[in-house]
């Protein structure tokens, strides 16, 4: 146990953020902890942030307002403040909880580790969801995506020396770039699973989310083929990892692309458009049935009836749900299925071979019998990205 008290800088980068900023430096200045250095680095802003900073300055370490090109390039100016055996950043719209720097600070004198990381509460303005950090727990996602809160890890001050700061060529996700580069560096990254801070969502990788995952993507994958070229990875580690690097951003991209469809429909165009498209490649029929009723199921529902489908039915293999309704709709047993009565769509995640095999069984032919959910999934999520760009394209 390491019983040299650590010295913490805490930074945070802000531009109009006069709505949130005085509860994240208030988080700051009232932890319990002596050696805590505060550092805020303002782009200049327009509105009344400058003035809540100048309520607090003789609270906070230093600070500055100038321009920048972005909130990276305000953190590295943050970095060459710093003095501080330890660094972390806290966004203008985040704050700490109660004693999380002298619970940081206990940790890293324990374990000393190079980079001491933590778990965070997620809110939607002032409503806290849960929030699950099985992907945060293995560091090895990191080859995936970023695995860890950004305003919760604490890093050695001289990693940044040592590995370079971030790099401001990424306007999103350069904190993930910095994270897989120390990773790949053989740097020892702890998780504690303590809520030390609190993330309000509606930051930059949230309304540029788009953004955020071709860059993530990106990084990922330069990162992954740098391993390769300097043969750091069997060839079969390799494709594994590429995979998952795929399928994680596809996922992610489809999972938006629904949410903004279905939960959070944007503008009428996009149905539009979306119902357009599946009209000339797969949804050519006016009445469907749906095999399977657990969430994919609904939310295939959910999309004929936005998309404005008949759906006749579910059909389901477990025998306690035949009977019952779901959205409406009668669940009924599979061995009621008629050959070219109404298409089948098979809404389920995971088992779409499994219960195909039992519909060529019953004489169905995929494709023109029955469906999969997950490729009008992909595809919908492709053209909702592709319009989504465009946008920002024309704007």
């Amino acid at each position: 146990m390491n019983q040299i008290k650590p010295k913490i800088t805490v930074i945070t980068v802000c531009k109009n953020s006069d709505r949130t900023i005085e509860q994240t430096i208030q988080s700051v200045i009232t932890q319990n902890y002596s050696d805590l250095e505060y550092i805020v680095v303002d782009g200049r802003s327009t509105d009344k942030t400058v003035d809540i900073i100048h309520k607090y300055e003789k609270y906070i370490s230093c600070w500055s307002s100038e321009s920048d090109t972005g909130i990276y390039d305000a953190m590295n100016k943050g970095i060459k403040m710093a003095t501080g055996d330890y660094v972390a950043f806290l966004n203008s719209d985040d704050w700490y909880n109660e004693g999380a720097i002298q619970y940081v600070a206990e940790d890293i004198m324990k374990y000393g580790a190079d980079v001491s990381s933590f778990s965070m509460n997620v809110y939607d303005g002032d409503e806290q969801l849960e929030w699950g950090d099985a992907f945060s727990k293995d560091i090895k996602n990191i080859r995936i995506a970023m695995c860890r809160c950004h305003q919760a890890i604490f890093a050695r001050r001289v990693l940044f020396e040592k590995y370079g700061a971030f790099n401001v060529k990424y306007k999103v996700s350069a904190d993930y770039d910095w994270l897989l580069r120390l990773y790949d560096n053989g740097v020892d990254i702890r998780y504690d699973s303590y809520a030390i801070v609190n993330y309000r969502l509606g930051g930059v990788s949230d309304y540029r989310d788009i953004e955020m995952r071709r860059e993530a993507q990106a990084i990922a994958t330069l990162a992954l083929n740098r391993l390769r070229e300097e043969r750091k990875i069997r060839e079969k580690e390799y494709c594994f990892w590429q995979d998952k690097i795929v399928n994680h951003y596809n996922k992610a991209r489809t999972d938006s692309a629904m949410k903004r469809l279905i939960e959070e429909p944007k503008a009428p165009k996009d149905v539009e458009m979306v119902k357009n498209n599946l009209e000339k490649e797969v949804l050519r029929e006016n009445r469907y049935s749906i095999f399977g009723c657990g969430n994919f199921g609904v939310e295939c529902f959910r999309l004929l009836r936005l998309l404005g489908y008949q759906a006749d039915c579910f059909w389901d293999n477990d025998q306690k749900k035949w009977g019952t309704f779901w959205e409406g709709i009668v669940v009924r047993p599979p061995y009621e299925i008629e050959k070219g009565k109404s298409k089948i769509i098979i809404s389920t995640e995971k088992y779409f071979e499994e219960i195909g095999k039992q519909m060529q069984k019953m004489g169905l032919e995929d494709k023109i019998d029955y469906l999969d959910y997950n490729i009008i999934r992909k595809r919908i999520g492709e053209i909702m990205e592709t319009a989504m760009m465009s946008d920002e394209y024309d704007e």
